[in-house]
């Protein structure tokens, strides 16, 4: 584990990264992610993603896109799932911009219904249930409702009212939030 960390180290500037660069930072990923006891998503993203941004980059298409989408989905899925898990059960969730990435290069329906189906959890998991994303969105409304109607009144009491409407307390401060 030590050569493998050494290995990462020395390169940092983009163009002195290579191959050899780019599967030890999968490797460690490997090794905090898919470890039996381990599961350590949090250690194990970092090198993914660094691996991704790599293999992103590449000019040999076809390779360069199968790497990435298997990176994607060994980071999506543990090695060892009980009956009970789904997706982002282990607090191991692959950012929207990645899996959009993925889903722009895929090319089988197959990958595509995967990464669909980890877009939407993705979502689900990163923006909560349907229920308080609905209440975030009307308390936004009702938010930008009040600074509207704030804003209209102090425009149309003129000059004179406005020296006094910036001593006064802001709207906001008196807006609920439920």
């Amino acid at each position: 584990m030590r050569s493998i960390a050494k290995s990462t180290r020395p390169y940092d500037k983009d163009d002195e990264r290579d191959l050899v660069w780019a599967e030890a930072h999968e490797s460690l990923a490997d090794l905090f992610w898919t470890r039996r006891n381990q599961m350590n998503w949090g250690a194990a993203w970092p090198h993914y993603q660094q691996a991704l941004d790599w293999w992103a980059g590449q000019r040999e298409i076809d390779h360069a896109r199968d790497r990435y989408l298997k990176i994607v989905f060994k980071a999506a899925e543990p090695p060892r799932p009980n009956e009970y898990y789904f997706y982002t059960y282990y607090g191991n969730y692959i950012p929207l911009n990645v899996l959009e990435n993925a889903l722009k290069i895929s090319t089988s329906d197959n990958d595509r219904a995967h990464l669909h189906f980890l877009i939407a959890m993705t979502m689900r998991y990163t923006s909560g249930d349907w229920e308080t994303r609905l209440l975030k969105n009307s308390r936004k409304v009702k938010l930008v409702t009040t600074i509207r109607r704030s804003n209209k009144s102090s425009k149309s009491s003129g000059p004179a009212s406005a020296s006094a409407s910036r001593t006064s307390s802001c709207p906001i401060q008196n807006f609920s939030l439920l």
